[in-house]
């Protein structure tokens, strides 16, 4: 085998509101060989659990880009957040590209609007039973975490801190657009969207722009995340790919 296929391509990936880091472990299987998934767990959950939970995005996205930067090496790197991931994804690859010499090779951000769209609604401050009633409706939350009294308080509280980093996160303007490529998925009946504003994404990059439209809603990665894990393949062989080509070429 070439030497260039000893290389690994690091994907570093982010999660939902209320979620942890390890949801994203048991696609290891699926993976390509040359992908080596990396694990950062956020303050305040999983084995971070004990630690303060952010203030806002931005000191998220800066604890979790230290984490990163040691990991990482002389790896090329991509990125994946979902939701609330998007935008501590989109954040990190800002300083990626800004503070580190590796090649970001590709961003992947599922079920978010583009990051000067805000939010619209105040979901951290509702009732308990407005809360659950919302969770249940989004799917993606097992009921038994609600309906055990200790889960449920552990649970909405990771959740309410997280839909606060959500609604008071504002985008730096005038920023340097990210020189990777870019893919954008959600659910086609996602009410957490508009559809009108998912393509603005585009502006954040002088790369290939695309989307992926799946069936579902906004946790359309239950049914779909082996469709998403193939086209995280797909970009890390096209990428191997390429380079192998570049190589060739200059022998």
């Amino acid at each position: 085998m070439e030497e260039i296929f000893k290389e690994k391509v690091k994907l570093f990936c982010f999660p939902y509101a209320g979620a942890s880091s390890y949801i994203y472990s048991k696609w290891r299987r699926l993976l390509d060989s040359r992908i080596d998934l990396q694990i950062i767990e956020l303050a305040g959950r999983g084995t971070r659990i004990n630690e303060r939970p952010y203030q806002d995005i931005y000191e998220a996205a800066d604890d979790l880009y230290n984490k990163l930067k040691d990991k990482i090496n002389e790896n090329p790197v991509i990125l994946l957040g979902y939701s609330m991931g998007s935008l501590l994804a989109f954040e990190i690859a800002g300083k990626l590209q800004q503070y580190q010499k590796n090649e970001l090779v590709h961003t992947f951000f599922l079920a978010k609007n583009p990051p000067h769209c805000g939010s619209e609604t105040v979901l951290s401050n509702l009732r308990e039973d407005r809360l659950k009633e919302l969770v249940m409706s989004y799917g993606g939350t097992p009921k038994e975490i609600l309906d055990n009294k200790e889960t449920s308080e552990y649970f909405l509280t990771i959740l309410r801190n997280d839909f606060k980093l959500v609604e008071t996160y504002n985008l730096i303007p005038k920023r340097e657009k990210l020189k990777c490529d870019m893919t954008v998925m959600y659910g086609s009946d996602d009410t957490t969207l508009k559809s009108s504003e998912i393509n603005q994404w585009a502006a954040y990059t002088s790369g290939v722009y695309s989307e992926i439209i799946f069936p579902g809603n906004h946790f359309f990665i239950q049914e779909e995340g082996p469709e998403v894990i193939n086209n995280i393949n797909k970009v890390v062989d096209n990428y191997f790919y390429d380079k192998r080509r570049r190589k060739r070429r200059n022998i």
